[in-house]
């Protein structure tokens, strides 16, 4: 992940409220856009959990079943961009963040 941008997940997120599903469709989309600055796999998923503190937020406030998640964590931008700028960020990110 250190190398990479983002990291994408395409599995559901289980917490005591319940399933959060994942949308794979919008997963695959963002993966086709982003190109190389996706990670080639979704391992840093596996360390990562604040995004299951967000969905136990969501199953709380809005009706059962009726949203789905699109599991994306960011990686180091000082590691992954030659500059640390907005610049290079958009260069580098441009076709995934503007899908």
């Amino acid at each position: 992940m250190a190398q990479d941008l983002f990291s994408l997940s395409g599995k559901d997120f289980e917490t005591p409220l319940g399933v959060a599903e994942c949308d794979r469709l919008w997963v695959e989309k963002l993966k086709a856009a982003g190109g190389n600055v996706i990670a080639t796999n979704d391992f840093a998923h596996r360390a990562e959990h604040s995004i299951e503190f967000q969905v136990l937020f969501l199953q709380h406030i809005l009706p059962k079943d009726s949203f789905a998640i699109v599991p994306v964590l960011c990686g180091n931008l000082q590691m992954t961009l030659s500059e640390y700028s907005r610049r290079a960020y958009r260069e580098k990110a441009g076709p995934f963040s503007k899908r």
